[in-house]
């Protein structure tokens, strides 16, 4: 069971949602490991879809920040 101290009490009156990380402290380091690969795999597959959808409209991904 986690302790509630006072800086994981005032981070939920604040608005953080504490239930990811109470989630991942359940799991073992190796299932973080695992975690952590699928959302990078995710992030990546992404990051690749949004290159091919701006190189179609002949953008580069560097322009979005300036429209």
């Amino acid at each position: 069971m986690i302790s509630k101290g006072s800086a994981w009490r005032k981070a939920e009156q604040y608005g953080f949602d504490m239930s990811i990380i109470r989630n991942n402290l359940g799991l073992s380091p190796h299932e973080r490991v695992v975690e952590h690969q699928k959302a990078l795999e995710f992030y990546l597959t992404l990051k690749a879809a949004g290159k091919r959808y701006y190189a179609r409209l002949g953008k580069d991904l560097k322009d979005l920040d300036r429209e």
